[in-house]
């Protein structure tokens, strides 16, 4: 069987087999917070308040990064036949969500599993344990 379990947040991924533990980890190129030394706050002040763009063009930003971020994990995910998605954010939902917009995903089980961060052998033990139950 074709199995593998991926634990991942907007940091990174983690591919653990069953039987290898983890076999690949990813790191993401999403910014949280691009901020240079000596930089002032964003935007000016004009009257009673203050008003910036930034925020708009920074979510924008960090929309696509995301974008970019989990496309990229669903193409390391196309060999597989049975995923189980875990982690501690709400990435997991989010890769869910675009797999079940993919075609290539039609005829696969994938599962997704709240966790908090572990140790890589704790994360080895989380996939074996689901995979064997499963």
């Amino acid at each position: 069987m074709n199995e593998i379990g991926v634990w991942l947040d907007y940091s990174g991924a983690k591919f653990i087999s069953k039987t290898d533990g983890i076999t690949e980890a990813i790191e993401s190129s999403i910014v949280t917070r691009d901020r240079v030394d000596g930089e002032g706050k964003e935007g000016g002040q004009f009257g009673a308040g203050n008003y910036s763009n930034n925020e708009h063009r920074n979510n924008n930003r960090r929309s696509d990064e995301e974008s970019a971020y989990l496309k990229s994990l669903i193409e390391k995910l196309k060999p597989f036949d049975h995923i189980l998605l875990f982690g501690p954010s709400n990435a997991k939902v989010q890769l869910h969500n675009f797999i079940k917009e993919n075609k290539a995903f039609d005829n696969k089980t994938v599962v997704v599993k709240p966790s908090d961060k572990m140790t890589e052998n704790q994360l080895a033990a989380f996939v074996r344990d689901y995979f064997k139950e499963n």
